[in-house]
């Protein structure tokens, strides 16, 4: 299964479902450049490897968001809270 975060901020719920390896793929996609840049040194001091994808992008651009194929998209709550 491949996994995608939507608003992955830090990266930290990305590096949880790194850690249990039952996945093909995980990426973590966010509209701050810096955010992501953060998240991949993140994941990857914590995970010894670049085991996740990460890339900007705007959720509110589908053509962005439509080249990052997955079967499990996740939100942990960060568009609910945009959207109020």
């Amino acid at each position: 299964q491949r996994v995608i975060e939507v608003g992955c901020g830090n990266g930290h719920l990305l590096v949880s479902l790194a850690k249990k390896n039952r996945f093909n793929s995980i990426c973590g996609l966010d509209y701050s450049e810096i955010g992501v840049e953060f998240a991949k040194k993140y994941a990857t001091c914590a995970l010894n490897e670049e085991a996740i994808a990460f890339a900007v992008a705007d959720l509110l651009q589908p053509e962005e968001i439509d080249t990052f194929p997955g079967d499990i998209v996740i939100d942990k709550g960060t568009f609910d809270a945009i959207s109020l």
